[in-house]
């Protein structure tokens, strides 16, 4: 086992728990070179991610100015957000999301059939208590990607949420739609990727179909490595930059929140820093 640790720094993202219908949600997202179009893309790439990854633990810490020094910014201590577990093939086999107390909050365990794909998922509370069940079911799309449909369903037997995830050829997630159990549309998401198969874009929209949420990353062209993200919500807008290790898996985010100016100039304010454990199969 590796472990791709920086000497002083903790590591890790800001996963803060959400909604049941959102943590249920598998996002198939690739990197350049997944071939198949008769399965998709494991959720470990959709985590930016390359390797044969075992666990990934977040982190966040929040970062606020200096009360002792006017334009200087601390950062606080850092707090555990979720650990991840992926099993060989890149997919995610188990998920824990905590609160900032440190206490678990919720859990997910991820069944596979014989081809070594998800076909269920069952979550539980921090305290292990049985919340949901939810079953994926895959099918070849007319374009000749596939389509996952991922229905939740409370421990009583009432629909929660159906979820369908559609991939194009190469695997890659495209589309994702979120319907709750009456049928209305909650979330909408859109990826589109780069000629070298790496996402490029990301546009979430809400109920009405007004758009959330637009997230762009921006790759060094010599090496194709992750060099930053821009993102603009209902929170406003946020740029982050990333540090990486040998393999080129982020370890560090650094975020920082944009402030415009009445003459158009832009503030960088900072506001939060996550850091990403990860130790490898093998």
């Amino acid at each position: 086992m590796k472990n791709h640790a920086v000497f002083g720094q903790h590591m890790s993202q800001c996963g803060k728990p959400v909604a049941l219908v959102l943590c249920a949600i598998a996002v198939f997202v690739a990197f350049s070179g997944i071939a198949a179009a008769s399965q998709a893309a494991p959720e470990l790439f959709s985590e930016m991610l390359s390797g044969p990854i075992w666990t990934v633990i977040y982190e966040a810490a929040s970062v606020h100015p200096d009360s002792a020094h006017p334009g200087a910014f601390v950062e606080g201590t850092p707090v555990r957000a979720n650990l991840r577990l992926f099993d060989s093939a890149g997919w995610l086999i188990q998920d824990i999301a905590y609160s900032v107390d440190g206490s678990a909050s919720v859990k997910s365990i991820t069944s596979v059939d014989g081809q070594g794909i998800p076909v269920s998922v069952l979550h539980y509370s921090g305290k292990n208590a049985l919340m949901a069940r939810e079953s994926i079911q895959r099918s070849a799309a007319d374009d000749g990607g596939l389509s996952f449909v991922r229905t939740v369903w409370a421990v009583d037997g009432t629909l929660t949420s159906t979820t369908v995830v559609r991939c194009d050829r190469s695997g890659r997630e495209i589309s994702r739609e979120v319907r709750t159990a009456d049928g209305v549309v909650a979330v909408t998401m859109l990826n589109e990727y780069d000629p070298n198969g790496r996402l490029r874009s990301r546009k979430e929209y809400g109920p009405a179909g007004a758009l959330t949420t637009d997230t762009e990353w921006d790759y060094d062209q010599s090496n194709g490595l992750l060099v930053s993200e821009m993102r603009k919500g209902p929170e406003g807008e946020f740029t982050s930059t990333f540090e990486l290790d040998l393999d080129g898996n982020w370890i560090v985010k650094r975020t920082s929140r944009m402030i415009r100016l009445q003459d158009g100039s832009v503030v960088l304010e900072p506001n939060e820093i996550i850091y990403r454990s990860i130790t490898t199969h093998g």
